[in-house]
C-alpha cells in the first residue's frame, strides 16, 4: 500500500517531538489521555512506534515514562534502542507543552490514513460488475467504521470530579493560571479571559474596539501568553505601529507618516525593540475564509502554544458557502466558539455596531450589535465600548454624560475616558467598567482615580453645542 501513501498524512517530525515531550519526564501526567488516542501502530516512524510501544507497558505498570526508564525495559521486550536515538529526539523542540493536543493530531492523521487506505480497497470494487452496489455500500460502511472503531472521547463522572477539585483547590491558594491576564482590573479579578470562551468586542465606528482589543493581546503577551492574531482590517506594519506607539508614546500617525527627529525616533526605537520579542504571532496571509482562518488557529495552537486569538473583524469574514451574509456572520461565531472549546483557548472576536437611530439611545445595547442574534448566541461575553466625548460630537449632543448603571457613571467626566459594558456574561455576571484613554495613542490604561463631573466641565460641554440654525 506504500503508493497509496499521502505525504500530507503523515508527519514523522511531530511523532518524534510528541515523544521528545514523555522522554524528558516532565509530562506524565498527560501520557494516559494521550495513550488513549495513539497506539503504537498509528505511528508511522519506526522508531517512534517502538518507543510508544514501551511508553505504553510503563504506564500499564505504573512507572515514569521517561528515557531511562523506556531505555532499561526495552530490552526485555525484545526492542533494540540506544541511548543515542532516545537523546537525539529529546534534542527536538521538546519545548512545546501541548502533549495532547499533539497526540489528537497525530490520531486524526492516523484515522484519516485508515480511511484512505479502507476507501481506495473499496474503489477497486467498483469495476466488479458481479458485485451489486447495494453490496459494495454495505462494504464501505462496514470499512469506514472499522478505520473509526476507536475515537476517545467519554469521560467519567469522577475524572471530571477530580479535575474540578484540583482546580478549585488552585484558586482557593490564589492560582488564576487558567484565566489570561490582560492588564485591566476589572477583567483579571475575575481570573482574566478564560480559556475555551467565545468574547465578542465591539462597538460604534472609531470608538476604540479594536484598540482595547490591542491592549488587551499586548497586556496578556506582557504576561507570557502567546497571542495569535488575525487582521482582515489593518495591516501587520499598522498593528505593529500601534502596538509601538501605547509603549512609546509616540503616535501610530507620527510613525507611519511623518518624518521623525532623531529623539523621536530613538524614543520610537527603544519602544518597538521592548516589545519585539513578546509571543505575538500573526497571520500574513490575513485571508477572510473562516476555513482558512480556523486552520490558523489550529497551526498557532501547535507551533508556538498560543492561548489567546484575536479575529479583526467578523463583519469581514467570508464562507463560500454561505449566500447570505447574516448565516456567513452566524456561522463564524458558531464556528469559532466550537474551536475555542475543542482547542482550550480564548478567542476575541471584534465587531461593528450600527449607529443609533434617531431617537434611539446612544448607550451600546446588544440589539445593535450588527447581525445580534448569532453573535449572541454564540458568545460567552460581549464587551461594548463607549466613549461619550465622542458620541457628543457624532450625534451632537454636548450634554450627553454617562449611563448610570451598576454604578452611577454620570458623575464622571467623559473626557478622556472610555465606558466598557460587559453586556453579556455567562458564567461571571455583567456589570461595567471606565477606563482611561489616550485617542492620540489608541491606549486604555487603568485610572487610579477617574475624573469628576463639575459645573465648569458641564458649562463647557453646553457652550459647544451647534446652534440649531
Amino acid at each position: 500500500m506504500d503508493n497509496e501513501k499521502n505525504i500530507l498524512l503523515y508527519d514523522t517530525d511531530k511523532e518524534r517531538r510528541l515523544i521528545a515531550l514523555f522522554l524528558n519526564g516532565m509530562n506524565n501526567e498527560f501520557f494516559p489521555q494521550c495513550a488513549e488516542m495513539l497506539q503504537p501502530d498509528d505511528f508511522e516512524d519506526a522508531f517512534c512506534k517502538d518507543v510508544w510501544t514501551v511508553m505504553v507497558a510503563l504506564a500499564k505498570k505504573h512507572s515514569s515514562v521517561d528515557m531511562t526508564s523506556v531505555y532499561s525495559l526495552a530490552p526485555s521486550m525484545g526492542i533494540n534502542l540506544t541511548i543515542s536515538e532516545l537523546a537525539d529526539c529529546d534534542d527536538k523542540e521538546s519545548w512545546i507543552s501541548y502533549p495532547v493536543e499533539l497526540a489528537a493530531l497525530l490520531s486524526d492523521m492516523s484515522t484519516r490514513r485508515k480511511m484512505q487506505h479502507a476507501l481506495m480497497r473499496q474503489a477497486i470494487y467498483m469495476n466488479d460488475l458481479d458485485r451489486s452496489v447495494t453490496d459494495i455500500i454495505a462494504e464501505a460502511r462496514k470499512t469506514l467504521d472499522s478505520a473509526v472503531e476507536r475515537m476517545p472521547s467519554d469521560v467519567s463522572q469522577m475524572d471530571v470530579y477530580r479535575q474540578s477539585v484540583q482546580e478549585w483547590q488552585a484558586r482557593a491558594n490564589g492560582d488564576t493560571s487558567d484565566g489570561i491576564l490582560c492588564g485591566f482590573h476589572y477583567l483579571d479579578k475575575r481570573g482574566g479571559l478564560q480559556p475555551s470562551d467565545l468574547n465578542i468586542m465591539t462597538g460604534e465606528t472609531s470608538m476604540g474596539k479594536t484598540a482595547l482589543a490591542v491592549n488587551i493581546m499586548l497586556n496578556a503577551a506582557r504576561n507570557g501568553t502567546a497571542v495569535g492574531v488575525f487582521s482582515l482590517e489593518m495591516s501587520l506594519r499598522q498593528l505593529f505601529a500601534r502596538m509601538t506607539s501605547i509603549v512609546s508614546g509616540v503616535s501610530s500617525a507620527k510613525l507611519q507618516y511623518y518624518r521623525l527627529d532623531d529623539g523621536t525616533f530613538q524614543i520610537a526605537f527603544e519602544g518597538a525593540a521592548s516589545i519585539a520579542p513578546l509571543p505575538i504571532y500573526y497571520d500574513a496571509s490575513r485571508t477572510s475564509n473562516i476555513r482558512m482562518i480556523e486552520s490558523g488557529i489550529r497551526r498557532m495552537k501547535l507551533n508556538y502554544g498560543c492561548r489567546l486569538f484575536v479575529v479583526d473583524y467578523v463583519n469581514l469574514i467570508s464562507d463560500p458557502k454561505a449566500k447570505e451574509k447574516r448565516l456567513v456572520i452566524g456561522g463564524a461565531a458558531n464556528s469559532l466558539k466550537a474551536l475555542a472549546v475543542e482547542l482550550d483557548v480564548c478567542i476575541l472576536l471584534i465587531s461593528q455596531m450600527r449607529r443609533a437611530y434617531p431617537g434611539e439611545s446612544p448607550v451600546p445595547t446588544i440589539s445593535r450589535l450588527k447581525e445580534s442574534g448569532d453573535l449572541e448566541n454564540a458568545a460567552d461575553n460581549i464587551y461594548m465600548v463607549y466613549r461619550v466625548e465622542l458620541a457628543r460630537e457624532r450625534y451632537k449632543r454636548p450634554d450627553m454624560v454617562y449611563p448610570d448603571m451598576s454604578e452611577r457613571w454620570s458623575r464622571y467626566d467623559p473626557s478622556g475616558t472610555a465606558l466598557i459594558i460587559n453586556g453579556k456574561s455567562r458564567n461571571a455576571g455583567i456589570g461595567e467598567f471606565l477606563l482611561g484613554f489616550d485617542k492620540e495613542l489608541t491606549k486604555f490604561y487603568e485610572l487610579s482615580q477617574p475624573p469628576l463631573m463639575t459645573k465648569e466641565s458641564m458649562a463647557s460641554n453646553v457652550a459647544k453645542e451647534t446652534p440649531p440654525f
